[in-house]
């Protein structure tokens, strides 16, 4: 990132906050598609309330994020004391994927190609956010790895 006055605001942003559900950049891509206007218009460096946009920006992103996943029946809080470490070690799902950092152009026939691939899904989940998705495998990745470890050995 450069060294600019937008990116000194954003670099404060971002350490002073816990991206639990996004990043700095998706929200500033999220909130200016939402309201129409380029990302570089959002993140205006002339603009002094810049800190103030973000931090609206990312309760908004956030609270639709979980009010989507909550709405597709998945529990919130547990991914948020996941992630906070409040839980301590968790054992982690073999079947369900977290993945974050998409970009805000992902659909969910993106997801459906990118994870098609290791066989057949059971759910994905793509908030309108599109800040994470969920992406559920019928078969879990540990059988997924000794079906294939299988495969190779044997030629089935």
């Amino acid at each position: 990132m450069k060294n600019t006055p937008t990116s000194k605001v954003l670099l404060q942003f971002h350490s002073s906050h816990q991206s639990t559900f996004t990043s700095v950049l998706q929200i500033a891509e999220n909130v200016a598609r939402q309201y129409g206007m380029s990302k570089s218009e959002f993140l205006d460096p002339g603009a002094e309330d810049l800190a103030v946009r973000m931090a609206l920006g990312e309760t908004h992103i956030i609270a639709e994020t979980k009010r989507s996943l909550s709405d597709e029946g998945v529990d919130v809080e547990v991914l948020e004391e996941v992630a906070s470490g409040r839980m301590g070690k968790v054992n982690r799902s073999k079947s369900v994927i977290l993945v974050k950092n998409l970009p805000f152009t992902t659909s969910e026939a993106d997801l459906v190609s990118m994870f098609g691939v290791f066989g057949t899904l059971g759910r994905v989940i793509l908030p309108p956010t599109k800040t994470l998705a969920l992406v559920s495998l019928c078969i879990s990745a540990y059988q997924l790895k000794c079906k294939n470890l299988c495969q190779s050995l044997f030629c089935l």
